[in-house]
């Protein structure tokens, strides 16, 4: 029977063809990066002594396994893994690809070309001159294919800690940019930690927080674990892989120390749990003891213990109350995230789940969720000892003068990106890229605006304040307000209104910054309490009592969220009922803004506030600018006479204020609340033989867009002569620019559209 075996044996190994790799891949044209995992063959030797002249042999060749998956796991194991694959050229040239292994925690990995009959010097990873891998391209190699050739090729693996990996091939110009935004995220997530450790240090001088001192360490602990963790150490500063997870090994248990710590610096009522916290971080110095000193698995040990620490906290946080609740809380989110983060990690590394996406990126996530719970706590127990600092009248070195000085510090700064991100929008850009210049821009502004406000605060405890008397624009005082909160209303899904009466006098004589102040503040708080809807901000003239000035109207029609709550914050906030105690925690913006008002002797009433929206009055007793000035400063008016106008807009409140600025420039205005009425209109003003000139249309429409109502009217043969073509967005992007243009709209407007902006564009629309 043995001799049968083995004659069998010889007739199958005859009858097949070379066996050095199963289902080869070919090579794509171009760039390419894809997944190979699924074509690669696996061989387990459990006695690890095999050598590759023994693997190229056909009866081991015949052992292969196809794995058909699309990551290798293979769990806790002490053999060695060989897997074979091949690679196809179909080209008349020479190609050069990257292989690389996603797991930076295998020990050896070594790759063989088998192409030839004699051995081919074994590609080392990671040697002078070759390439290095970022966290997700942990072991690359560079190999070169000939012309209309198979290459196969074979890699040992070993590890002493969990087996798990996922193989790529990826052209050079791939690799690189996988690469550079690996290392950009991982650069901007050091940065904020080392940001953040810097806060930390900050605080713990300052005022002598325990916690914040322990924030500080676990910051650095993480910082030099993910340095270990990633190739980013190899970059900076060639190191022994060994030593590398030391350092590795080392650093995850003292952050989970320096964290048990933080919460154990809370004020604890029961000794017991202040005892508990000091013994949990005894276990894991002890575990990383233990690690330092075991040969095998010393990962997997430190995983598993730092995961039951952190849910063990979370329990225990959930069943315990100290004596600051509010700086707790947080800290007990982190420690529940970071845990369960951990698990759904360990569990997926173990072949438990399939959750390869998250695992992937958790060691960068779940670090920044701790980070965010150690600042919101560190805050909460800070905030009463600065609001102590500030409202203490014996400082004799809060002085507006130092003050001052330092919002010009921090002005310098603010001013710096401002600046640079005005050059930087004079160089092409694209659209993605002009957006996010777009967000640095508001949030520099959103940086001074608050830096003013500091600045304010100090002088109101030192009353100090004094008033600007400067001429300004109305127009541009409420649209600048408006521009401050834009973004924010886009994300609530709130549009903006700005309705100008025009009886208001051009200029008025005031402190223009400080009425910015007020208006920003009470429109940003307006939008934290509103969920949808629209905002429209009013500016008309008033005259009561021997009084006159500027009465400034804020209505909120859509859903309010915490009415009350917000109904009492404005309350607070009025000159003559409110108190500052109200406002001197959570809204200290609110609270600068009530001491401007009682400057300005302005009055604030809140008409109504419920689930369906709000309104507010401010009167200001302002006054206006002489007659002659003002007509030396306002543009010639447009005049519309004969012109045939219609406006197009879902919005009933800005249709109202459109046909307002149109008629009162001698237009014929027709308006439509959608695309198909729009277009029948359009039809029987034809018919009529009076055609529309120009159309003015929102975007943003449910039945029809602006755009499509573009086309449709571009291609009707009935609506002839063609209207010109305006059209009214929340969002300019260069993107939406660029297809109203194709379409044949002629300009594109930003909402919120205040006379002086509607009446250039019609200018514009013109010539």
């Amino acid at each position: 029977m043995k001799s049968i075996r083995c004659l069998l044996l010889s007739i199958l190994l005859m009858a097949s063809p070379p066996l050095w790799a199963m289902s080869p891949v070919l090579l794509p044209d171009g760039s390419f990066d894809f997944a190979i995992t699924q074509y690669v063959a696996v061989y387990e030797d459990k006695t690890a002594r095999l050598g590759v002249e023994r693997m190229l042999t056909r009866e081991q060749q015949l052992r292969f396994t196809p794995s058909h998956s699309q990551t290798l796991k293979f769990g806790v194991s002490d053999s060695v893994f060989w897997l074979r694959l091949s690679i196809t050229n179909p080209y008349n040239n020479a190609r050069q690809a990257v292989i690389s292994l996603s797991n930076s925690r295998l020990e050896q990995v070594r790759l063989f070309d088998i192409t030839e009959d004699s051995l081919r010097q074994v590609l080392a990873h990671q040697q002078p001159g070759k390439l290095r891998g970022g966290f997700q391209q942990a072991y690359p190699f560079r190999i070169e294919l000939k012309p209309k050739t198979t290459h196969s090729y074979l890699i040992r693996l070993s590890s002493d800690s969990v087996f798990n990996s996922g193989i790529r091939l990826s052209s050079l110009d791939h690799f690189l940019s996988n690469e550079q935004a690996q290392f950009w995220t991982l650069g901007l997530v050091l940065g904020w930690i080392l940001a953040t450790m810097a806060y930390f240090a900050h605080l713990a001088w300052r005022q002598r927080l325990p916690l914040a001192g322990w924030g500080m360490t676990y910051c650095l602990a993480m910082a030099g674990y993910l340095i270990a963790w990633s190739s980013l150490g190899a970059v900076l500063q060639p190191l022994p892989n060994w030593l590398r997870e030391q350092l590795a090994l080392t650093c995850l248990p003292l952050a989970a120390i320096a964290f048990n710590l933080a919460i154990h610096s809370l004020s604890w009522a029961k000794s017991r749990i202040r005892s508990g916290l000091l013994t949990m971080s005894g276990i894991q110095f002890a575990i990383a003891i233990i690690a330092l000193f075991s040969d095998g698995f010393s990962d997997l040990l430190v995983t598993v213990a730092v995961t039951v620490n952190y849910l063990v906290l979370a329990v225990w946080l959930l069943f315990s109350h100290c004596q600051q609740p509010m700086a707790q809380r947080p800290l007990q989110w982190a420690a529940s995230l970071a845990g369960i983060g951990l698990l759904i990690s360990l569990l997926s590394d173990l072949n438990l789940l399939q959750l390869d996406v998250f695992t992937d990126w958790a060691t960068l996530l779940l670090p920044m969720v701790m980070v965010v719970g150690l600042v919101l706590a560190s805050m909460q127990i800070s905030r009463p000892r600065q609001r102590d600092v500030i409202m203490s009248a014996a400082a004799p070195w809060l002085t507006p003068d130092l003050l001052n000085q330092v919002s010009h510090e921090l002005r310098s700064p603010i001013n710096g990106v401002m600046g640079m991100s005005e050059l930087l929008a004079d160089s092409p850009l694209s659209a993605s890229q002009r957006e996010c210049l777009d967000t640095i821009k508001i949030a520099g502004q959103d940086l001074s605006h608050v830096t003013q406000q500091l600045s304010d605060l100090a002088r109101i405890y030192n009353q100090q304040l004094e008033l600007e008397r400067k001429a300004f624009a109305v127009s541009e005082l409420m649209e600048q307000t408006l521009v401050f909160c834009q973004q924010q209303s886009q994300q609530k899904q709130i549009e903006l209104l700005l309705d100008i009466s025009s009886e208001l006098p051009a200029r008025y004589i005031g402190d223009q910054q400080r009425l910015i102040a007020i208006l920003y503040a009470l429109v940003n708080h307006t939008l934290g309490y509103a969920e949808f809807g629209e905002l429209t901000l009013r500016a008309q003239p008033f005259q009561q009592d021997g009084q006159h000035g500027l009465h400034i109207q804020l209505s909120l029609n859509g859903n309010l969220s915490k009415h009350d709550e917000f109904r009492n914050v404005l309350r607070q906030l009025q000159p003559q009922r409110g108190s500052d105690q109200g406002l001197s925690g959570r809204h200290w913006d609110l609270l600068v803004c009530r001491h401007l008002l009682l400057k300005m002797q302005a009055q604030m009433t809140v008409e109504c506030i419920n689930h369906q929206g709000a309104s507010v009055d401010v009167y200001l007793p302002l006054t206006a600018e002489q007659q002659l000035q003002q007509e030396q400063a306002q543009p010639p008016e447009l005049s519309l006479e004969g012109r045939r106008i219609l406006v197009v807009d879902d919005n009933a409140t800005l249709r109202t204020v459109l046909e307002k600025h149109l008629r009162r420039w001698n237009a014929q205005v027709w308006v439509s609340h959608s695309g198909p009425e729009a277009l029948a209109q359009l039809r029987s003003q034809v018919s009529r033989g009076e055609a529309i000139d120009t159309v003015i249309t929102d975007q943003d429409m449910p039945a029809m867009t602006g755009i499509q109502l573009a086309l449709r009217i571009e291609k009707d043969g009935e609506i002839n002569p063609k209207p010109k073509l305006m059209m009214l967005t929340g969002m300019v992007t260069a993107s939406v620019k660029r297809e109203a243009l194709d379409t044949g709209i002629r300009h594109v407007v930003a909402k919120p559209v205040t006379a002086d902006k509607l009446r250039h564009s019609l200018q514009e629309l013109e010539h």
